[in-house]
């Protein structure tokens, strides 16, 4: 490559001094001429030396770069243009929508209802109670015996409750002096007095009560 180079240059330097001669002299070359130039290539064509170990690579000329096809390729190539792509849009962010809130609806506190007053005795239940307590004034009555007996007065079922559970008779009571009663008329046995008592409507423990406050 150095020597085809060195006779490159040869070869520039010999038609450099061909064209700085008049125009005649190059219109009619001498024979003289023409062995210059042929003296001149023949001697580009003799091996180079090796140059000094001193010199630097800076010394050695320096090609010209026009003249290399890659330099050319470079200087017809069309520049690519580096086209930034757009920036990116952001999508937009869906906000959640918050659930409303549903307030506890408070309940209607209940009026409480006013306690019924309690009405008096009326007229018949009033007459009721008068006429138990004579009755209880003659003789001994049962609980259900009594009312039995208001029933069959005239008064309604309400107005004898009421006459019997408000006389104030103790019904233990009114079963000893039944008994009394009846044996003060005949005789009995233990249970046939007991069982008599109960005909009356005493419960057998207000009977057996009564039969043994008697004696038997």
């Amino acid at each position: 490559m150095k020597r085809q180079f060195i006779a490159l240059l040869a070869v520039f330097a010999v038609l450099l001094s061909a064209c700085s001669r008049p125009v005649d002299a190059v219109a009619t070359p001498t024979p003289e001429a023409i062995v210059t130039i042929t003296v001149t290539v023949t001697v580009t064509t003799r091996p180079t030396p090796p140059p000094a170990p001193t010199a630097t690579p800076t010394d050695a000329p320096t090609p010209a770069l026009t003249v290399k096809p890659a330099v050319a390729a470079i200087a017809t190539a069309p520049s690519k243009t580096a086209t930034k792509a757009p920036p990116a849009t952001p999508k937009p962010t869906s906000t959640p929508t918050a659930a409303p809130t549903i307030r506890p609806t408070t309940a209607p506190t209940a009026t409480p209802a006013p306690a019924p007053t309690e009405a008096g005795p009326t007229v018949g239940e009033k007459n009721a109670l008068r006429r138990a307590k004579d009755y209880l004034d003659v003789m001994a009555f049962s609980y259900s015996g009594l009312v039995e007996q208001l029933e069959y007065d005239g008064y309604t079922n309400k107005e004898a409750t009421y006459g019997a559970e408000n006389c104030g008779a103790n019904w233990n009571t009114q079963a000893s002096r039944r008994a009394k009663d009846y044996l003060d008329s005949m005789a009995f046995s233990r249970q046939g007095l007991i069982d008599q008592l109960e005909y009356d409507g005493f419960t057998h423990s207000q009977a057996v009560y009564g039969v043994e406050d008697n004696g038997l």
